[in-house]
Parts: structure tokens; C-alpha cells; sequence
């Protein structure tokens, strides 16, 4: 307060202040005068990359570059006297220290440089870790917390009662809402003017949008006509320049066609006269060539000729008459290799054919005894002899079938036998014991029945006629 009451008045007033308060100040408030300035003019900043007294350089080299005042210090302290008498003069000049004065052989003894010794053992006290052990208990669970009770606020004031009627008039409707139904209405009416500006607004900025578009597509198309008008007049005078360099190439071709007319008519003349003379002039060696030495050479040249075309023709006939034999022989060759090929796919066909077979055969056609069917029985009939399905290879043959037949019938039917050439019989066709069963016209469902005595005589009787033929 004093200060402000100082500051803010006059002499006279600091006088009465003085009288009135004993601990106000006898003068006003001044800044200490000095020769800096408050504020520096005309300094940007301070970078520190340009400030001279950041030290230049890193601290692992024996010491710094700059020129600070302390850097002479520093680099004594870290290099030593001897790296400072030992640099350059113009290096010393820079860090700012001078050769240090004394006599040479001046000679200090270095230190004794003893090894470290650890006297933590003597120097700390030695106390036995102490005994411990480790014991565990367990604590009875926490009971739960009770409910909290509910909040009642602390009863203030006095209650006291009062009865309204309608007839009081406390609350008027229309004099209570009319505030809020004007507010809603300025609202309202707000609302809509902004939306019928925003509305005119938008119309004016489409208006104007397409006013920009409409000039701007009058200024596209008479750019376009300027364009195609330049296009026209450079058409023009480009067909005007043809049809001048036309014109004078065709006036400079006439000319030199002119000039060469005129200088093979003149060569020609020349030529004439030159052969006139020369006609004129009889040689008697050119003569006897003529007459004599070239029908002589003309002669021999034709008979040459006529004997290179009868040696051509010999063996023109010679080489077709050989190409003629190597196509046939390659189209034998080719003929022998499609049926070769053919036979193999053939046989390839033949192997991938597979078939099956169901034998019903009689009994005593394989030797068994005849078994009588009991009275009424109903089932297959006992006397025959149910043989497969049996899978047929493609190239198996009626002694390799009639084989698995045997083997089938030792392993299932004890006692019966299977008789050579009983199989080619039922089928009815004349089948060799090399010949392809697959081959035989085989019934389409693969149900072969043998039901009959004669065909097991007939096998019998053909089995060694079969014998004797392939002996």
C-alpha cells in the first residue's frame, strides 16, 4: 500500500503520507540505474552454434579448441606443461598460454604408482548372517461387511403447511406461458428466416454458377472457333506452299528433262559422226576376228552347253528314279510300322477286356454221384454244380480258365473233376488250348450251363483228337 500510495501521488501528498503512516516510503520508487540497456536492440537470438563460449570439438581428444578464457586452463590441466612447450607457436598463440619459464634440468621423480589392495575385509565389520526361519499360519476369513445403510439427510428447518385454492389466482396460464410461447415463437420465425436466406442464398450462388458455366462455354467455343479458324488459314497457306513447291518442281523437272534431251540428242550426233569415221577406217585384225575366230569360239561354246544339258538331264532321271525308291521304301516302312502299331493297340484292347462267368454245371458231368432232393424242398437243384462268378482276363486262355476252374472245384468240390475241353463244348464253338476264351462268342449275362452227359463224351472224344492234332 505504501507503494502504491508513493507512486500514485505527489511531494506534498508523500509528506502527509509520511505524517500519517510511519512505514511508507520517504521518496517514490526508481530503477536502479546502471550503464546496460533494458532491452538489446537489434539481436535476432542467440544461436548457440555461433555463441563463442559453447566449446568446439569432443572430449576425447587431449583438449579443446576453443578460445574461450578458460580453455588455456583446461588444456593445461588435461595435456600437461610438456604437450603445451612441445606445440606449434601458432597452435600456444590460439589457446592463449605461453612457454612456461624454469630451467630445463629441472626433473621431477615420478610417483610410486602402487597396486590397489582391497581392505574392505579390515575396514568393514565382519557379523555372522543371522538364524532364520520360515513359518506360516492362516487367519480366519473376513466376515462380510453389512449393508450400508441408507442415506437420510438431516432434518433442517421447521414443517409448515399451507392450503392453495383456485380462487386464489396464484397461477395464471396465460400470463406464465406467454414468455416461453414467445420465445418458442422468435425461435421459430428465426429459424425460417435463416432457412429462407440460406435458401435465396444458394439460389443466387447456383444462378451465378450457371451464368460462370454459360460464359464459360461462350468463351470455350469462340476459343474453339479461333482455333479452327487459325486451323483453316494454316490449311490454306500450307496447300498454297504445296502447290507452289509442286508447281517449281515440276517447272525444275522439265527443265532437266529439256536439258537431257538436248544433251542426248547433242551425244548422239557426236556418236553418229564418231562411227561414221570409224567406218571409214578398215582394220584387217578385227575383220579376221570377226569372220574367223568368233563363230569358232560361238561354236565351241554351244557344244559345251549342249553336253552340260544331256548331263544335267542323266542325272536329273537318276536322282528321281532314287527318290522315287526311297518313297516307297519309307512308305513300306511307314505301312509295316501302322500295322505294327496297330497290333499293339489291338493287343493292348484285348488285354484291358475283362469279363466274368457263372458255370452251371451237372453233376455227373464232373463225376459226382447223383443226390436225390428230399420231398418238399424247394432250393437249387443238388445235382448241379454252381462254379464262379469267375473274373476272365483279357488274354487268358481256355487251359489257363479251365485250370482256376480245377482249382476251384479241389478247394470247394471234393471228388470232382473237371474234364479237358468241357468248356469249349458247352460254348459250342471249336476252341484250341491256346486260343483266347474272351475271343468265343460268350453269352451277354456270362451264364454258361452244362446239363447234359454228352457234352462230357463229346469233350472226352475231342480232347484227344485235340492231342493228336497239336502232336
Amino acid at each position: 500500500s505504501g507503494s502504491g500510495s508513493g507512486s500514485g501521488s505527489g511531494s506534498g501528498s508523500t509528506s502527509t503520507m509520511v505524517d500519517a503512516e510511519p512505514y511508507a516510503f520517504a521518496s517514490e520508487p526508481r530503477a536502479v540505474p546502471g550503464s546496460r540497456q533494458k532491452y538489446r536492440y537489434g539481436d535476432d537470438g542467440l544461436n548457440i552454434m555461433a555463441d563463442p563460449r559453447v566449446v568446439r570439438g569432443n572430449t576425447y581428444s587431449g583438449g579443446f579448441r576453443g578460445a574461450t578464457p578458460g580453455s588455456a586452463a583446461i588444456a593445461m590441466s588435461q595435456t600437461g606443461p610438456a604437450s603445451i612447450a612441445s606445440a606449434p607457436r601458432a597452435k600456444r598463440k590460439l589457446h592463449g598460454v605461453t612457454r612456461p619459464k624454469g630451467s630445463i634440468f629441472e626433473y621431477e621423480v615420478p610417483a610410486r604408482q602402487s597396486a590397489a589392495v582391497d581392505l574392505s575385509a579390515y575396514l568393514v565389520e565382519q557379523t555372522a548372517p543371522p538364524p532364520t526361519a520360515n513359518c506360516s499360519t492362516q487367519t480366519d476369513a473376513f466376515a462380510p461387511l453389512p449393508a450400508p445403510e441408507p442415506y437420510i439427510p438431516a432434518k433442517t428447518g421447521v414443517d409448515l403447511g399451507t392450503q392453495i385454492i383456485a380462487e386464489d389466482g396464484l397461477f395464471d396460464f396465460d400470463s406464465e406461458t406467454a414468455p416461453l410461447l414467445e420465445v418458442l415463437v422468435a425461435k421459430t420465425v428465426e429459424q425460417a428466416l435463416t432457412e429462407l436466406q440460406h435458401a435465396a442464398e444458394l439460389d443466387n450462388i447456383n444462378a451465378q454458377m450457371r451464368d460462370f458455366q454459360r460464359r464459360c462455354a461462350e468463351e470455350a467455343a469462340s476459343v474453339k472457333e479461333q482455333e479452327e479458324a487459325i486451323k483453316a488459314r494454316a490449311a490454306a497457306k500450307a496447300d498454297a506452299l504445296d502447290k507452289r513447291k509442286t508447281g517449281a518442281e515440276r517447272r525444275r523437272d522439265q527443265a532437266e528433262q529439256l536439258a537431257l534431251a538436248t544433251s542426248e540428242w547433242r551425244v548422239m550426233r557426236e556418236n553418229e559422226a564418231h562411227e561414221a569415221y570409224l567406218a571409214s577406217l578398215v582394220d584387217p585384225v578385227a575383220e579376221e576376228v570377226k569372220a574367223t575366230f568368233i563363230p569358232y569360239v560361238v561354236n565351241g561354246v554351244v557344244a559345251q552347253c549342249d553336253t552340260m544339258a544331256s548331263s544335267d538331264e542323266v542325272l536329273d532321271a537318276a536322282m528321281a528314279e532314287a527318290l522315287a525308291k526311297g518313297e516307297a521304301a519309307s512308305a513300306e516302312k511307314c505301312g509295316e510300322m501302322r500295322e505294327a502299331k496297330a497290333a499293339a493297340e489291338e493287343l493292348e484292347r484285348r488285354r484291358k477286356r475283362k469279363g466274368n462267368i457263372t458255370l452251371s454245371v451237372a453233376g455227373a458231368a464232373l463225376g459226382l454221384p447223383p443226390v436225390e432232393a428230399e420231398e418238399g424242398e424247394e432250393g437249387p437243384d443238388p445235382n448241379v454244380v454252381a462254379i464262379g462268378p469267375m473274373a476272365i482276363g483279357g488274354l487268358e486262355t481256355l487251359t489257363e480258365v479251365e485250370s482256376r476252374i480245377r482249382d476251384w472245384l479241389a478247394a470247394n468240390r471234393e471228388g470232382a473233376e473237371w474234364p479237358g475241353g468241357l468248356l469249349s463244348a458247352a460254348l459250342g464253338v471249336d476252341l484250341g488250348p491256346d486260343d483266347v476264351l474272351l475271343d468265343a462268342q460268350l453269352p451277354e449275362n456270362g451264364q454258361i450251363i452244362v446239363n447234359s452227359l454228352a457234352l462230357k463224351s463229346d469233350a472226352e472224344e475231342a480232347a484227344p483228337e485235340a492231342a493228336e492234332e497239336e502232336a
